[in-house]
């Protein structure tokens, strides 16, 4: 995040030099309280604050790759002890943090929904009735009141639900580059600021690179209504982006 959005949402009642202040001080403190661990688990520059995703380790993180990966049986015992403790609980710093955090449970819930549907359709095609139907039960246990997630989208507000696929990298031998990427990354960040929309998490959206399915069929997946693609080309010093 940036440090401007940081010191909205924890020191909203200060001028903007103290919450920059308190926020310089808040960073000293918790290198001083990390160095023990040996390894850099802050990214800070400065623009931006963030979590060194290569040394940090969730139980969400976690969920979504157990789903990703295919690894049902993992993503069951992950549902079953997460069970319906929320995102970041007993974090309470005023309600400009409140109002953030629900927002961004409410996309995590949708993002693991979509997920869910795509791990359900997996099954599906193998006929393998029995894991998918513990897997239901699971996420049940999670979200009593989501009963048929395995039919259709489960929209319960009027936000747009919206999924950055990787784009293309034109002219890389890979297909694929850093930059295109990034691109997707900061797009997925911006869009995610914007309070009528729900935008669908980098891990989603990166499954269905280079996938054969249709477009309305990814969408299905993701639980989204619609999708963004672009491609980024080189030419010498110049970068195109449709």
């Amino acid at each position: 995040m940036t440090r401007e959005q940081i010191t909205r949402l924890l020191w909203s009642g200060r001028f903007e030099a103290q919450a920059k202040a308190s926020l310089r001080q808040c960073l000293v403190d918790l290198g001083k309280a990390l160095e023990p661990l040996g390894f850099p688990l802050l990214d800070v520059t400065r623009e931006r604050v963030g979590l060194n995703a290569a040394t940090l380790r969730t139980d969400l993180g976690d969920l979504e790759l157990a789903l990703t990966g295919g690894r049902i049986d993992d993503a069951i015992a992950l549902l079953g002890a997460i069970g319906t403790t929320p995102l970041l609980d007993d974090l309470h710093f005023g309600d400009p943090l409140r109002d953030w955090l629900a927002k961004r449970r409410e996309s995590i819930d949708a993002r693991l929904q979509a997920l869910l549907r795509s791990a359900l359709a997996s099954l599906d095609a193998r006929d393998d009735r029995a894991t998918q139907a513990r897997l239901l039960a699971a996420w049940s246990a999670r979200a009593p009141s989501v009963s048929t997630i395995a039919a259709a989208p489960i929209f319960s507000d009027s936000k747009t639900r919206i999924a950055v696929l990787p784009f293309q990298a034109l002219g890389s031998p890979v297909g694929n580059d850093y930059f295109a990427d990034g691109m997707v990354d900061e797009l997925i960040t911006a869009l995610g600021q914007v309070p009528q929309l729900l935008v669908a998490g980098r891990t989603s959206s990166f499954h269905f690179r280079g996938s054969d399915l249709a477009p309305a069929q990814i969408a299905t997946a993701l639980g989204v209504t619609h999708l963004i693609e672009g491609s980024v080309q080189r030419q010498g010093d110049r970068v195109r982006i449709h």
